[in-house]
């Protein structure tokens, strides 16, 4: 019977072997199935950390150019509003103009209504005489 009880122990030990070698493989799996989790994530993370990158350049970018965009947009709005003001004044300095051409005209009628009533005044006395 001593035999048999040794058989079994042998039997035994193969088994826990066996189990002790499919733990291990198991174990060498799940460590390989993790490191590749590892690097996946690793790999994501150095994506999301460039196209976050790239993200802020575009941002940047166009932040630049609204900037610029603004500098422009006062800059014509002040060239503008300059060119009114000197517009303002060619205007009121014409409206001036204007007023002394009139005045001047004005003058002008009143002194050839006096010549030609003195001028008409003369015709009449030279026609008397």
């Amino acid at each position: 019977d001593d035999d048999d009880d040794d058989d079994g122990d042998e039997s035994d030990d193969v088994m826990q072997c066996e189990d002790v070698a499919l733990l291990r493989v198991r174990l060498l799996q799940s460590k390989q199935r993790w490191m590749q989790a590892k690097i996946t994530i690793q790999s994501l993370i150095e994506q999301f950390t460039e196209y976050k990158a790239m993200v802020e350049d575009e941002k940047m970018r166009l932040l630049d150019r609204i900037d610029e965009g603004e500098a422009r947009l006062k800059a014509l709005r002040a060239k503008n509003n300059e060119m009114n003001q000197e517009n303002i004044m060619n205007l009121r300095t014409l409206m001036m103009e204007l007023e002394m051409i009139e005045n001047r005209n004005d003058e002008l009628a009143k002194e050839l209504r006096e010549e030609r009533e003195a001028h008409e005044k003369s015709l009449g006395a030279l026609a008397d005489e």
